[in-house]
């Protein structure tokens, strides 16, 4: 999940283009009266055939356009199989459309490294969307004075009906406001090809990560490469030492990392980094995992060229097609045996959709949002991207890839935590993603990482 770049004469441009678009279409035109004077109760002239139309007319409102700002959605195929019409995101907003006659979703189509901005500028002048698709966590939260608190427009029903909902509240609390509603859920996951762990004669999959190191080893004997990572952008650094976050302190006490509670230089961090850095130090990854990202690193497994790779649910349905039944998967082992929360996985929203505090069309919008992330939308949604549901309503004879099924699995058994760099600072987490590829390559130790996150949160 979440870095940004500043490149300030281009956002600029987008920004003013997007604010002007952004303005129309979204006031709602009050009932005309016939003359100046409004009518009263005495002066209504009964009804009749002939003024019943009238009266209609004279009642009818404008338009009503609700501005969406989209991340998280696939409202395109890059791969050109599906036409933008085929896809369940457009579909949907199509059928909300039909179904509210008169409504119209202009939909904005965001980057993801701009949005942050664009919509910091919105806020001021509170000219931004009615709806905004965001990441979860922090990427969300730091907006909660301008998200609308959706609980007063939920059932208990409703409200219990999303996995992971406590990332979609206020400060990531039990008894926080809901300020978003998630569009799926994820997974970290460690997949492997099965052929090689066949030929380095591996029979049982690791539970700590000592044993991943032992199958490490075997692997390396039979001269087969055992890691295929890319941590360019920190991503594979983030997520193996989330889990043993989790694994340490637990679900509840990770929501405060970086705080007074958990700062960043708790003995725990630096156990979970150092941890992670012994995979480098014995060799056991591509030479150029510093500058191959994690989406090209799937690319590079899935045609042979390693053993396991670091992603998380959202790959499957890049692996799967290709590798078939040669691809396995497993959780990202515990950091040891003892380890208090051993048994739990980092399971989160990917991303949410919110309703703006100044949307002028609040209940409509609320209505829209619940819609695209109802149980018939998410599961239709999981075709397209093989993203898994958040929607705990969804039918799950629908999801049909055995190892989307594992990982769906992992995360009904309740025990889960929220990766870390979704609740610390935005600033905190691009520093991590920054500077991790330099940490893990040798060039910085933990203590200095921590020191530099440490300065910004």
């Amino acid at each position: 999940m979440r870095k940004k770049c500043a490149r300030l004469l281009a956002l600029g441009m987008i920004l003013t283009t997007i604010l002007t678009g952004c303005t129309s279409g979204k006031e709602v035109t009050l009932p005309e009266t016939d003359g100046d004077e409004q009518k009263t109760e005495s002066s209504v002239p009964e009804e009749t055939a002939d003024n019943k139309g009238e009266e209609a007319d004279d009642n009818k409102t404008e338009d009503t356009t609700l501005v969406f700002w989209s991340i998280g959605l696939k409202l395109k195929d890059d791969s050109g199989i599906k036409m933008p019409e085929e896809l369940a995101a457009n579909r949907f907003i199509a059928k909300f459309e039909e179904d509210h006659p008169g409504v119209t979703i202009e939909v904005i189509d965001q980057p993801t490294d701009g949005i942050h901005d664009l919509f910091k500028a919105a806020n001021v002048s509170e000219e931004g969307p009615d709806v905004i698709g965001l990441w979860s966590g922090n990427a969300t939260n730091e907006y909660q004075d301008y998200l609308l608190a959706l609980d007063e427009y939920m059932t208990d029903d409703e409200k219990n009906m999303y996995t992971g909902i406590n990332l979609c509240k206020k400060d990531f609390k039990e008894d926080g406001e809901i300020i978003a509603l998630p569009y799926n859920v994820t997974t970290y996951n460690i997949f492997y090809n099965k052929e090689y762990f066949a030929a380095a004669g591996i029979e049982e999959l690791p539970q700590t990560f000592d044993e991943l190191l032992e199958v490490c080893e075997k692997l390396k004997a039979a001269d087969i490469q055992p890691f295929l990572v890319g941590d360019s952008s920190g991503e594979s650094t983030t997520w193996i030492t989330s889990e043993f976050m989790v694994d340490l302190v637990g679900p509840e006490k990770i929501v405060d990392f970086g705080t007074e509670a958990l700062p960043f230089n708790c003995e725990e961090y630096k156990t979970s980094l150092e941890t992670w850095c012994r995979l480098f130090e014995k060799d056991y990854t591509n030479k150029d995992f510093a500058t191959l990202s994690a989406w090209d690193s799937i690319q590079r497994f899935v045609t042979g060229e390693g053993a396991m790779n670091i992603n998380g649910s959202w790959a499957i349905g890049e692996m799967e097609p290709i590798m078939g039944e040669n691809i396995g998967t497993f959780k990202i082992p515990a950091i040891t045996a003892d380890a208090p929360f051993g048994d739990y996985i980092v399971s989160q929203p990917g991303a949410n959709v919110s309703v703006t505090t100044y949307s002028d069309n609040k209940e409509l919008a609320v209505e829209f949002i619940k819609y695209m992330t109802g149980a018939e939308f998410e599961g239709e949604a999981h075709l397209d991207t093989g993203d898994l549901p958040a929607n705990n309503q969804v039918d799950v004879s629908i999801i049909t890839n055995p190892i989307s099924q594992e990982s769906y699995s992992w995360v009904k058994e309740n025990k889960a935590g929220i990766g870390y760099d979704s609740v610390i600072s935005v600033e905190a987490s691009s520093e991590l993603y920054k500077l991790a590829p330099t940490m893990i390559g040798g060039k910085m130790t933990p203590d200095e990482l921590i020191e530099k996150l440490s300065s910004i949160q």
